[in-house]
Order: structure tokens, then sequence, then C-alpha cells
């Protein structure tokens, strides 16, 4: 009571100063006591924000939100009230916020910032390794891709729900798995789903396709079918081959006639315009004309090791190494790899083994979707 009959005075003071021309000093505090609680973890995708102040009829607020403490935007403007819902949040995703405080002498503070994580319902993955083709050549590493990324998943904070389809595969097993997966998958759920084989364009249908055991083919628009059937999140990880044999003890996943930036972009766009849920995104091994390419001494694609190096598996001083827990994409050290993280751990990693022929490609840029998180 004593400090609302304080606050009162001062703005009449001010009031009346004002008035005279003088500079008046209104004293503005900082917000205290956020709710969600400073570096706490929600599983909510709805969010109500709060903090106390101890007058709020003297000023108003202005809220800022973001997935980095840099790159916070304005969500709400002249509060009067000491809350604002947000919604809907990413699931495993950091989130900074902050409080600005305005009087009617156009004076301010800026509190400061807070961030509390959203970590979201369960997480599943789908990871292929098709290694024997029927039509086309067959692949040597594929298996080993998959399974090396299914240790890294095993060893972050969070459990995940793994499916693999190894060696032989046909399009009904992964149309089977989105069968039995869509009425268990709600709109805090994430899947990651993780291809690494044969893959080409097809110039009549102008569409690109990942090629399976059989001959049967999963199309962009296909896939974005099965993808759409689901509420959440979805991560596209392709380390997708063409249909070529090895050159001596390295081979390159290609198609010799194929159109690779047709190939990749079309994924990338297939994948993303009109997509439904909380988000997708898409990483790609190859971009424009390169090739995705495998190698012998790794005894992995090319891409799919550095992958899985980045996400805590062993690097090149030990290939045939076990998992050593090093995550090597976390490049801020905050125990969290991002999307854009481990892009650019792949990308230069890639690029520089293989002397420039093969870059990796990711949508969106410059995203902070936390694709891994370890305690």
């Amino acid at each position: 009571m004593k400090l609302r009959i304080w606050l009162r005075w001062v703005t009449a003071i001010g009031i009346l100063l004002s008035i005279s021309g003088c500079t008046v000093l209104y004293r503005i505090y900082d917000p205290l006591n956020p709710i969600p609680a400073a570096e706490s973890r929600t599983s909510a995708t709805t969010v109500c924000l709060r903090w106390e102040y101890p007058e709020v009829s003297e000023v108003t607020f202005d809220v800022y939100l973001g997935t980095s403490a840099s790159r916070m935007e304005l969500i709400a403007r002249d509060l009067k009230e000491t809350c604002v819902t947000v919604g809907p949040l990413l699931t495993n995703t950091r989130y900074y916020w902050k409080v600005i405080v305005r009087n009617a002498f156009g004076q301010y503070r800026s509190g400061r910032v807070w961030f509390f994580d959203v970590i979201g319902g369960k997480h599943y993955s789908l990871l292929i390794g098709v290694s024997d083709y029927d039509v086309g050549s067959d692949l040597r590493w594929t298996v080993n891709d998959a399974q090396d990324l299914q240790t890294c998943l095993e060893h972050l904070s969070y459990e995940y729900i793994n499916r693999q389809l190894l060696t032989r595969v046909v399009e009904e097993d992964v149309v089977a798995f989105f069968d039995e997966l869509e009425p268990l998958f709600t709109d805090g759920d994430t899947l990651l789903f993780y291809f690494a084989g044969h893959g080409s364009y097809d110039f009549a249908t102008s569409e690109s396709y990942l090629l399976l055991t059989n001959g049967s083919k999963i199309t962009v628009s296909e896939l974005r079918g099965l993808i759409n059937r689901l509420e959440g999140t979805v991560l596209v990880v392709l380390d997708s081959c063409r249909s070529g044999g090895f050159t001596n003890l390295t081979a390159s996943r290609e198609e010799i006639f194929a159109d690779l930036d047709r190939y990749n972009r079309s994924f990338i766009e297939g994948l993303t315009v009109g997509a439904r849920g909380a988000g997708t995104y898409v990483l790609t091994a190859a971009k424009h004309t390169e090739s995705s390419w495998e190698d012998a001494v790794l005894q992995n694609g090319v891409f799919s090791f550095f992958l899985a190096d980045g996400l805590g598996h062993t690097g090149l001083s030990a290939p045939m190494g076990a998992f050593d827990s090093t995550y090597d994409a976390d490049a801020d050290g905050d125990e969290r790899i991002t999307l854009d993280e481990i892009y650019q751990y792949t990308q230069k990693n890639v690029n520089s083994y293989l002397k420039g022929i093969q870059q990796v490609q990711v949508f969106p840029v410059n995203s902070d979707y936390v694709i891994a998180q370890w305690d």
C-alpha cells in the first residue's frame, strides 16, 4: 500500500513538472518472477507468459519472443496485463523472451532475457538403409549409415522410439509404418525420417523419387502425402543415391543422366510447400549438380558419416570407433544442436573431405530448430 501511494505521488509530481517544462525521471522497475520459470522445461505447446510488476496501473508492457536471444520479435504491444498467451510453439525448441516496461512519459526499461525449453511429446524415427536392389546396383554402406544414426539417437536426453528398415525395403514397408504411426502421433510429437539409398528424377512427371529394392518408388508428392498425415514436427534427412555402381573403393550415389539440381530442389520444395503440422525441416546430402558419395575408409556415406560425427559419434581420428559423446556440431557448447549447426558442420566437413565436389543443403536456412539435446 505504501509503495502504491509513493508511486502515485511521484506520478502527480511528474505531471506537474512536465507541465512546467522540467525533465522527469520516473522510476521504472524490472519485471520479475517469470512463468515459465527461467531456464525451465515445459511440454506445453501453448504457454501463458507471465511476470510480476509492483504497479501495473502506471505502465504498459511490450513482449518479445524468439528462438534466438539476438533475434526476438515483438509479439505484444502496450499490454496492461502481466501475461500474454503464445502458441503453438515448436517442440524440442528453446525460446527466449523479455518484457519492456514503458510509462506515460515515453521512458522505458528493458527487462532481462529469460528462456525456457519446450520438450514436446514423443520422438519417433524411421531409419531406412537400402543396400540390396533388384533394379540397379547394390549399395555397400547404407545399413551402417542408418545404424550409426540410431546409436546417436540412443544417447540423447529424450527417448526415441526407433524403427529400422534395412537391406531390402519396399514401398509397402514404408506405408505400413505411417499407417501404424498416424493414430499414435499428436501435434506435440516429432518424427525423424531418414533415408539412405538410391534416388532419381523422373523427367516425365517432373518429380524426384526414392528408389526401393524391387524398383518401387516413393515420389516427393507421395512422401509429402505420408508426412501430411501427421500433425506434429517432421525432420527429413536424405542421403539419397543415384543408380550407379562403385568406382574402385569409392562409389558415387548418382545416375549419370539425372538432373541433380532438379532432384534436390524438388525434394526441398515438394516437402515444405503446403506442408501441414507443426513444421517440416529438410536436410539433404548433395546440392545442385553434385553427387552423394560413399567411402570405403569411412564405411559410410560421407554425408551420413559426418552427420553421425556431429551428433556425438566417432570422427575421422577413428572412423570405425565407438560412440564417443563428442557432439562436434555443438558450435556454442550449450549441449544442444540446432538444424543450422548440423548443417554448418556437415557442409564444412563433407566439402573438405571431398574437396568441394559435394555440398549439403538445408531448409529452412539459419534455423534454430533443435534436433538433438543431451544431459
